[in-house]
């Protein structure tokens, strides 16, 4: 079984494969890349935290798939 790295847009549905096939799932990649996306938007739109509890409007997700036959 192979798997993928995929980047899902949360307003359209649509979903790119960023990373090629590999035998392990991309889970460390993915949760590096959301990681990064949430500490770039929460600093963008919110900037220092009042009580912990903001969430960034994400556009983008990162997760790992079987790869499509």
């Amino acid at each position: 079984m192979s798997w993928v790295l995929v980047r899902g847009d949360l307003r359209t549905g649509e979903r790119v494969i960023v990373a090629p096939p590999r035998d392990e799932p991309h889970k460390v990649a993915a949760d590096a890349l959301n990681q990064k996306h949430y500490e770039e938007c929460f600093l963008e739109f919110f900037g220092k935290p009042a009580n912990g509890n903001h969430t960034p409007n994400k556009r983008y997700i990162w997760f790992t798939e079987e790869a499509p036959q």
